[in-house]
C-alpha cells in the first residue's frame, strides 16, 4: 500500500467532501494512511511528486510528551 505523509498533502475538496475528514480514532499516527487506503479502495489516484520539497520537523510533537508519542503510534498501528 502506498501512502503520503500527512505533513504535506494536497487533496481535492471533492475528495474530502466524499471521503470525509481523517478518522479521529487514529489519535496520533497513521490517520493519513487509513485515509489514502480508503481512497485507493474507491480506485482514486494517490500521487507522489518527488520534485516537491518541504521541511518536516519529524517527531517534534511526539517529543513534547516523552514516551506518549510512541504509545499513541503503536495504538494507531
Amino acid at each position: 500500500m502506498h501512502s503520503v505523509i500527512g505533513a504535506c498533502m494536497i487533496v481535492r475538496s471533492r475528495s474530502i467532501q466524499e471521503m470525509g475528514l481523517l478518522d479521529e480514532n487514529y489519535f496520533f499516527s497513521l490517520e493519513e494512511s487509513d485515509w489514502f487506503y480508503r481512497m485507493r479502495r474507491r480506485r482514486w489516484w494517490v500521487c507522489h511528486v518527488p520534485q516537491a520539497e518541504i521541511v518536516h520537523l519529524q517527531g517534534r510533537t511526539a517529543n513534547l510528551v516523552k514516551g506518549r508519542g510512541k504509545i499513541e503510534y503503536y495504538r494507531s498501528f
